[in-house]
């Protein structure tokens, strides 16, 4: 049981996570997620979407707008 507390949270790129969130083993917030503060994360995150709670649920996708401020 044990080994599944070790396993590697994959976080990609433009990935926002707020204050004091929780964020279980073996999960992947895809690229451009933004979690609230104070959620917990039970489950992968798509890409782009906007997340919050207890537990995490999708509140609305996230603009892609910044991805021309990165070049």
């Amino acid at each position: 049981w044990l080994g599944d507390v070790y396993k590697r949270q994959v976080l990609q790129k433009y990935v926002q996570v707020g204050a004091s969130c929780v964020v279980m083993p073996s999960l992947t917030v895809a690229e451009g997620s933004v979690v609230g503060a104070m959620s917990f994360v039970n489950q992968s995150l798509a890409s782009w979407g906007i997340y919050a709670g207890v537990p995490v649920r999708r509140l609305r996708d996230r603009s892609k707008k910044l991805l021309k401020f990165t070049k």
